[in-house]
């Protein structure tokens, strides 16, 4: 499928223009190996099970705004640290290395920037919609330079709403002064960025590196086509624009 009047393109972050090494889990479970020495008898999957078992309540309580930001990111870690009665004063620096663990098991990927830049260049505007905290969404872009190729950031905690509400969307909208169906969003996740992106008129690009939907995805009950890609470079095609 390829793509007319377009005047903006939204990417996702996590998955889309960054590439992750490790998991969220493993993150956490080496985050624990770190400190190990400071938490015995206690075990990994003792920690791992007592943080996991808070984190959807804590990201919950931020969204509705009764728990503040930093509240809600170092909270799991005091209730696992609770839980396993292990020192609590142990999180705000096991918070510090799990943010650098964030960064080191990441990369951007490897034509982003080189897109980013192609279509800028062809007066497009870019924007990143992202699900997250504020500080550890800004630490990555921050740390890849990736406001310096963008004209814009939506991070869900920032606005009150995360993908796959429409809500999330209408404001990179908004911001890119663009109608949804002049506007292509890009991202990893079926239920999360697709889904999002059909919820508000976009057109969905899903990156499937494994091939895996064929241009296919379920959704309101039905098969929908949409695009799909296996690297950045080849949404540029779509767009009638010379793939790098």
């Amino acid at each position: 499928m390829q793509f007319e009047s377009i005047a903006a393109v939204l990417f996702d972050l996590d998955g889309t223009l960054l590439e992750h090494a490790f998991t969220w889990e493993e993150i956490c479970r080496a985050t624990y190996d770190e400190f190990a020495d400071r938490i015995d008898p206690a075990k990994q999957d003792q920690f791992w099970a007592a943080y996991s078992a808070k984190a959807g309540e804590l990201w919950a309580m931020m969204l509705d705004g009764s728990l503040p930001q930093h509240g809600a990111r170092t909270t799991g870690l005091l209730h696992a640290l609770r839980e396993i009665n292990a020192d609590e004063g142990l999180a705000a620096p096991m918070l510090l290395s799990r943010d650098r663990k964030l960064l080191e098991g990441g990369a951007l990927a490897t034509d982003a920037i080189p897109v980013l830049r192609r279509l800028r260049s062809a007066g497009l505007k870019i924007g990143i919609v992202t699900n997250g905290y504020i500080s550890t969404q800004q630490m990555k872009i921050d740390h890849y330079g990736l406001d310096s190729y963008v004209d814009f950031t939506v991070i869900s905690q920032a606005v009150g709403f995360h993908k796959p509400d429409k809500a999330i969307f209408d404001v990179a909208l908004s911001l890119a002064e663009a109608a949804p169906e002049c506007a292509v969003f890009v991202g990893d996740t079926v239920e999360t960025d697709i889904h999002g992106a059909l919820n508000a008129g976009l057109h969905p690009v899903l990156i499937d590196q494994t091939r895996t939907h064929d241009g296919l995805v379920s959704y309101g009950g039905q098969e929908v086509t949409i695009t799909c890609i296996r690297r950045l470079r080849q949404l540029l095609p779509e767009l009638r624009m010379e793939e790098m």
